[in-house]
């Protein structure tokens, strides 16, 4: 396994949003204006509303901005993966985890071209094995 670094558990906040212009920039600016960086953010639309799914930095700050501007929270312990950014490295910790018995509910992943490492959020049942299985894996253990 090709793993840059150890997996770690992280706090992922779940947003209701309407599904209107300028949402999204609006919740933005309210995380920025305190200066918290998003190191991962996805955005699911239904009709009438998007779930906006953070992993931030401060992570009980993070939550606690958004409940007094007024937005629902829901939080959710995820496991934060950073690995190499080549190909096959996602489909790589997919397979360790099938092997172990570990099912994905939900992934989502993000990497720029020209950098070296990318990052994945994962939603698991067995959060604590995933962390112990990945982390037995992982280049400098």
């Amino acid at each position: 396994m090709e793993l840059k670094q150890k997996a770690q558990v992280m706090r992922q906040y779940s947003v209701s949003l309407e599904n209107r212009v300028g949402a999204l920039a609006e919740l933005c600016a309210v995380v920025a204006q305190e200066s918290i960086n998003l190191l991962a953010i996805c955005a699911i639309d239904t009709v009438e509303e998007a779930v906006l799914r953070i992993v931030a930095e401060r992570q009980e700050e993070t939550k606690s901005v958004l409940e007094k501007q007024g937005f629902r929270v829901i939080d959710t312990e995820v496991l934060v993966v950073e690995l190499d950014n080549n190909p096959g490295a996602t489909g790589r910790v997919a397979a360790l985890l099938s092997q172990n018995g570990i099912n994905i509910d939900y992934l989502y992943a993000s990497a720029h071209p020209q950098m070296d490492r990318a990052i994945c959020i994962f939603r698991l049942q067995d959060l604590e094995r995933a962390l112990e299985v990945v982390n037995a894996h992982s280049e400098d253990t």
